[in-house]
């Protein structure tokens, strides 16, 4: 596909092949070797509205490599731009990633202001797969702070009942995987 959209010069195609491949790439936790593509999306297309999307992806791929703070400077600096041009679709997809890093770096209390942020502005603007994710990120959240279970089960409860109103079914998974490890805590706990 990347050459026949390069023999085509079709700057477009090139950008999101060369995206989709990193993401095939960072999936498989080959993280180098998506950071490459990412880094070459990024110059197939340097103007492009949509460049934001791989930048993301790219701070991703750099904290799952353990380099966090390096992460959380480039999607801070992702999400001001973002405020400032007044992309809430961005803004919201930055807190997303920059809440996922700060729970790596142990950071719990600034993951749950980003995850709060990014489900009140996805609701704003309507996108409700982002709002489901924040909703997930704050339920993963309550099980590393090892939140008593009726409070797990409250955020599980939020999570499940805006995945089946949207039919995101994909992201019940998460849901029934944090409700069942807070239940199974709370029986080993009890024992």
């Amino acid at each position: 596909a990347l050459s026949i959209w390069t023999e085509l010069g079709h700057i477009s195609g090139k950008f999101f092949t060369l995206f989709h491949l990193g993401q095939v790439y960072a999936e498989t936790g080959r993280y180098t070797k998506a950071i490459d593509y990412y880094n070459s999306a990024l110059q197939s297309w340097p103007n492009s509205h949509l460049k934001v999307l791989v930048q993301v992806r790219l701070a991703e791929v750099i904290s799952l490599l353990g380099e966090n703070i390096q992460a959380i400077s480039i999607l801070e600096k992702l999400r001001e731009d973002a405020e400032r041009d007044e992309h809430l679709s961005f803004v919201s997809f930055s807190n997303l990633f920059l809440g996922d890093v700060y729970i790596r770096q142990g950071e719990f209390e600034k993951a749950y202001i980003c995850y709060t942020h990014a489900n009140v502005q996805s609701r704003k603007i309507d996108f409700k797969y982002y709002s489901e994710n924040a909703l997930i990120g704050i339920l993963q959240l309550s099980y590393l702070e090892n939140a008593p279970l009726f409070k797990m089960q409250n955020a599980a409860h939020n999570a499940e009942a805006a995945s089946q109103e949207n039919r995101h079914h994909n992201l019940l998974a998460a849901v029934n995987l944090y409700r069942g490890l807070a239940q199974l805590r709370a029986v080993i706990r009890s024992a």
